[in-house]
């Protein structure tokens, strides 16, 4: 995510593609939102510019600060009307936390939930008489105003799980980034940062994710069999409903592979229409001949379009070419298209059955 950015920073600033760090497909993927991915807070990227902000002091101490506050989630919650503004305050009236400035339950689906707090400072220090301050504070709002929340403050219920590099930054007083890096040096603190991040940045994705109306969670052995299944059916759609076409009668053949009573395919030699067998000039089969079945169609109707060398016979739509036994390639050519199986016979033709050379194909036109 990183490299990302420092590419699009210096494509911006300098009004030119910047350097390519990441591969191609893997930056499109990214960029596109293909599907749903993380990307870097709007605070990170104002921190970090370009690499060399990643091993800066400054920048590594605003980086600190950007990742605890990803950490505890801190974000603005708008209120737009009074009956929210009534709920916030009593829902703050009715927490039974340790801070004054923690919200409590109501019951119900609320807007900001059980354990977040409230960043607003009051006088008081005892915790009664603060969360009554907070509460005049909150009906103080006008709609339409901001709160600033923290929605997994640290020891509540919301607390989020920390590894042992994130306990030590979370702490109280705030280590600086020279105490962090010690003897491991900047680009340890920035690694070992960069990974908080992510953790803290995936869990705000699973919230939202959870949040959302018909969407659902599963358990990891669910996921893995669903993705068996869907990887089993992408594999199983792979193969087109038919593999070929009869160089006689042009009926389209299918179950190429293996005999079963589905399989409506033979395999021979290539041979015209009387059935003769083609071959070139050093007695080789012909692979290269029209196939019979192009004569059951007259010239005049633009029904097929034949590529040489390739064998690759195209359906040709209304307009698409005016001569369509010729060879010259043209950019409005149909979307589908079939390789002629000239050795290939189906069960309903005795004439064209001749066994033992090729399978036919079918080939996707791109």
């Amino acid at each position: 995510l990183p490299r990302l950015h420092y590419d699009d920073v210096s494509q911006r600033r300098h009004a030119k593609r910047g350097t390519k760090s990441v591969i191609p497909c893997v930056a499109y993927a990214h960029r596109k939102k293909l599907c749903q991915r993380l990307e870097l807070p709007l605070r990170v990227k104002e921190i970090l510019r370009c690499p060399l902000d990643e091993v800066n002091p400054a920048r590594l101490e605003l980086l600190c600060a950007a990742v605890r506050q990803e950490i505890e989630a801190e974000t603005e919650i708008y209120l737009v009307s009074e009956r929210e503004i009534e709920e916030l305050a009593q829902a703050v009236e009715a927490c039974e936390g340790a801070f004054a400035d923690e919200v409590g339950a109501l019951g119900g689906k609320q807007k900001i939930p059980k354990g977040a707090r409230l960043m607003v400072e009051v006088a008081s220090t005892c915790v009664a008489v603060g969360r009554q301050e907070v509460a005049t504070l909150v009906r103080s709002l006008d709609p339409g105003r901001a709160v600033r929340v923290k929605m997994r403050p640290l020891k509540t219920c919301r607390q989020p799980s920390l590894d042992a590099f994130a306990q030590i930054l979370m702490r109280n007083p705030h280590p600086t980034v020279q105490e962090l890096a010690g003897q491991r040096g900047y680009e340890d603190v920035r690694d070992r940062l960069l990974l908080s991040l992510w953790d803290a940045l995936f869990l705000s994705a699973c919230e939202s994710w959870t949040a959302r109306d018909g969407m659902t969670n599963t358990t990891p052995s669910d996921a893995l069999e669903m993705g068996y299944w869907f990887h089993r059916g992408q594999m199983i759609s792979k193969k087109p409903l038919f593999d070929g076409i009869c160089a006689m009668c042009g009926s389209l053949l299918y179950s190429v592979t293996g005999a079963s009573s589905m399989n409506n395919t033979c395999f021979g030699p290539p041979v015209n229409r009387d059935g003769d067998v083609l071959v070139d000039a050093v007695g080789e089969p012909d692979t290269h001949a029209q196939p019979p079945f192009l004569l059951r169609y007259s010239p005049q109707v633009p029904l097929f379009y034949v590529i040489p060398y390739t064998r690759s016979l195209w359906l040709c739509g209304p307009h698409t070419c005016n001569k369509p036994f010729t060879s010259s390639l043209r950019r409005n050519v149909p979307k589908c298209s079939f390789t002629i199986p000239t050795r290939t016979g189906c069960r309903s033709n005795p004439a064209s059955i001749h066994r033992g050379y090729v399978k036919p194909t079918v080939k996707a036109a791109r």
